[in-house]
């Protein structure tokens, strides 16, 4: 990592191995409750969403094998692994700001404060790498959505056959090894750094061997430049694909869009578009951000960016970041009307399960209470237990 006191700036601003970005040090930070108060809903919304899109998408037999079907199951478990890889991060900051307000802890705060530390070395390398597995795969859905609009109708067949979701998920195995490799950094990193924390106040980057320091530098230059390239990929992949998808409706006489499944076709494209138009709102701050902190760097110099200005704006920009990850559902479901019937055939069957299963427990309780009566005859729990099996079979 440059040092940012050869820029003669007078307030040093540095990547914390934390991922958020939230300076502990700085004191006072009232956007730090936007953070505290919206991460916990943010965390239901993604939990709810994803489980139904995975099971919707997995109940349903016509669609389970497609391509389509592949990458939103491994979204959906991505923004899972995302979310909740950041609870404990979350805990963290809940603790230490009632701390900054002066709460005294007992034993067994400090019990979770020391295992959420243990924890965060983990917790940073797997939400790191399952950002960059959800942000690629939305890549990798794009393309091949503009490879299957614009190629020859071989080629789009070929794409989109019944064996196509085999081929998908032989590359999200692929960008899943690959996130990985992308964001091991963290786990020598800060499992060498955690003994001496305790009882050193020097920063990472000196108590780090040269070689481990350098990899982190790496590792940090490498995230700010890839969240730059991501946004800028997706931008341009969905502008091309807009302007072939208006292309196609203009001239009728496209062999492409009169031969295969139309529907299905623009079906999979809307969800791509309304994915990546979600992705470019939500991101675009926390690009500006890093913009910033590389214009804050050498060589360039030109932008004095402050610790006390990143700890106000990155509450805001996590929070930003994290609804990426958190409404996917809502996207889907408002973008695909076949996504919609399997939603309400998933709550109905789950509706009708529940049902059951209380028509049985209330049968049991209200046999039990017969058996138990003291007053009843041989003849009316004959009659009561009939009518309790006429009303399961019914129901």
């Amino acid at each position: 990592m440059p040092d940012n006191k050869s820029c003669d700036w007078s307030d040093a601003v540095g990547i914390d191995i934390n991922g958020t970005g939230v300076n502990e040090n700085v004191d006072n930070n009232s956007t730090i409750y936007v953070y505290l108060v919206l991460y916990p809903f943010l965390l239901l919304l993604c939990t709810v969403g994803s489980i139904f899109i995975i099971a919707a998408r997995l109940k349903d037999e016509t669609s389970r094998k497609t391509s389509t079907s592949v990458y939103m199951i491994c979204s959906a478990f991505g923004c899972l692994c995302i979310l909740w890889s950041t609870l404990p991060e979350y805990l963290t900051q809940v603790i230490l700001n009632e701390y900054r307000n002066g709460t005294n802890f007992s034993d067994e705060v400090e019990n979770v404060i020391d295992l959420a530390l243990n924890y965060k070395g983990f917790g940073v390398f797997w939400n790191e790498a399952a950002i960059e597995f959800v942000d690629w795969t939305l890549i990798v859905f794009s393309v091949e959505r503009l490879l299957v609009t614009t190629q020859s109708l071989s080629v789009a067949r070929a794409m989109t056959d019944s064996s196509a979701w085999r081929r998908t998920l032989l590359i999200e195995g692929v960008l899943l090894i690959l996130a990985v490799l992308f964001a091991v950094s963290y786990l020598p990193t800060y499992y060498y750094w955690l003994p001496y924390s305790s009882n050193s106040t020097e920063a990472m980057q000196e108590i780090l061997p040269l070689p481990l320091g350098r990899w982190l530098t790496l590792q940090g230059t490498a995230e700010m430049g890839m969240w730059i390239a991501k946004w800028l990929l997706l931008l341009i992949l969905d502008i091309a694909l807009l302007c072939v998808v208006i292309r196609h409706r203009r001239n009728i006489k496209t062999t492409m869009m009169c031969s295969i499944k139309e529907s299905s076709t623009r079906t999979s494209n809307l969800i791509l578009m309304a994915s990546v138009a979600l992705y470019m709102v939500t991101q675009l701050p926390n690009v500006i951000l890093q913009c910033m902190r590389i214009a804050s760097r050498p060589p360039f110099c030109t932008l004095h960016l402050t610790n006390t200005h990143e700890s106000r704006a990155r509450p805001i920009v996590s929070i930003l970041h994290l609804s990426n990850y958190s409404v996917s559902f809502f996207v889907l479901y408002a973008s695909s009307s076949k996504f919609r019937e399997q939603c309400r055939m998933l709550h109905t069957r789950v509706a009708r399960t529940i049902r059951m299963t209380n028509s049985k427990i209330f049968t049991s309780m209200e046999t039990l209470r017969l058996a138990d009566s003291p007053n009843r005859s041989p003849r009316n729990s004959a009659d009561n237990l009939k009518a309790n099996r006429v009303v399961e079979r019914f129901i």
